[in-house]
């Protein structure tokens, strides 16, 4: 029970506020610059979403909840290259 009211300490509450920023601001920039690549076929929703299924499923389930998760640049890259191949052979 100690664990519960331990969360709601100052500290922590200023990491959760730390960690959602951390996390939030890359998603929405890559999702914005995946949007431009991919001709708004996945943009910066579809990012926000992903990156709130992924981070609630991993910190349920990791035991690391306060881990960083979110999108990087090698992710934009490599789903520019998919989507260029993929628009290529008419998928």
């Amino acid at each position: 029970w100690s664990d519960f009211k331990d969360a709601l300490a100052l500290q922590c509450v200023a990491s959760w506020i730390f960690l959602y920023f951390a996390c939030l601001s890359p998603i929405i920039t890559f999702g914005g610059l995946l949007g431009e690549a991919t001709g708004k076929n996945m943009a910066a929703m579809e990012s926000l979403v992903s990156g709130f299924v992924c981070g609630m499923g991993y910190g349920f389930f990791s035991g690391q909840p306060l881990t960083i998760l979110g999108s990087t640049g090698p992710v934009l890259v490599f789903e520019t290259i998919v989507f260029e191949f993929c628009r290529q052979i008419g998928w």
